[in-house]
């Protein structure tokens, strides 16, 4: 009940009104106040009201993608990523949809991120045995400079072995241009079968997308398989890439700029953008 309506008359069905006793005089009803304010988001002060109110950071956010829960800053979101493991959020978004947007972006560069370390989660059993030759890094900048590593935190890196992968080490990182970001997340290590580690990275991580295989001039590696994420708002491309020592899911996204300013660029082709992930992949592994 409202501070500022009537209290309930006495005698709902011949009972006193709420803790009053039986037989008291009836009470003139409090006069209305003035309108109340929106209430304030979980334990945020009141603020004065003003047309289409932005839920306030902790306050429920439009659902992310793979099946996320509403607020996904700072809470948990999906392969056992834990609170605030990426950083502060983006500027609050100044409509609801390019709300919806700027999450769904956060999303998918969370995804790409946290994937990497889950791969020693992708199943149970023993690795193989060897370390591989090659590591992964997160140089500052990739593909020709333009795309600069962005100092968002991500999934921490983790090590251990599992089915697809023994000695490995995740790694992540996002990168940015003026309008555009690829997620990164990837492991190295001893990797006994690229393509089957390739399948199951890409059923763990974009489950219900298919991916075909691509060959783009420069790439050397074993395999890499390339599809598209259709968030409905905008496409995106990905690409995994494995060999026998560096595993690694690339997914493109507009920028959280970008997103904010409603300005979505047009998404790259898979096969432009499995070229990019070729030339990504140079840049970022090297020689042990």
């Amino acid at each position: 009940m409202s501070f500022n309506q009537p209290p309930p008359q006495p005698g709902y069905g011949g009972q006193p009104g709420y803790g009053g006793q039986p037989g008291q005089p009836q009470q003139p009803p409090v006069p209305p106040g003035p309108p109340q304010q929106p209430a304030p988001g979980y334990g945020y002060p009141q603020q004065p009201a003003a047309p289409q109110t932005v839920p306030g950071y902790g306050q429920p956010q439009p659902p992310g993608p793979y099946g996320q829960q509403p607020g996904p800053y700072g809470q948990p979101g999906p392969y056992g990523q834990q609170p605030g493991a990426w950083g502060a959020p983006p500027p609050p978004p100044s409509s609801g949809g390019k709300g919806k947007v700027i999450g769904i972006v956060v999303g998918v560069v969370v995804a790409a991120a946290v994937v990497g370390g889950g791969i020693f989660a992708l199943s149970s059993g023993g690795g193989i045995g060897g370390g591989g030759d090659y590591k992964l890094t997160t140089p500052a900048t990739v593909v020709d400079g333009k795309y600069s590593k962005s100092d968002q935190k991500l999934a921490e890196s983790e090590s251990g072995s599992d089915k697809y992968i023994s000695n490995g080490t995740s790694i992540s990182a996002a990168y940015t241009s003026a309008d555009e970001q690829i997620g990164f997340g990837g492991a190295y290590g001893g990797i006994d079968d690229p393509g089957a580690a390739v399948d199951k990275m890409i059923s763990a991580a974009l489950s219900g997308s298919t991916a075909a295989e691509q060959h783009p001039a420069g790439f050397d590696g074993d395999v890499m398989k390339c599809g598209e994420k259709d968030y409905g708002v905008f496409k995106s491309p990905f690409c995994v890439w494995g060999d026998d020592s560096t595993i690694a899911l690339l997914i493109w996204s507009p920028s959280t700029e970008a997103a904010g300013s409603g300005t979505i660029p047009d998404a790259p082709s898979v096969s432009d953008f499995a070229q990019t992930t070729a030339k990504f992949r140079n840049d970022v592994r090297v020689k042990k």
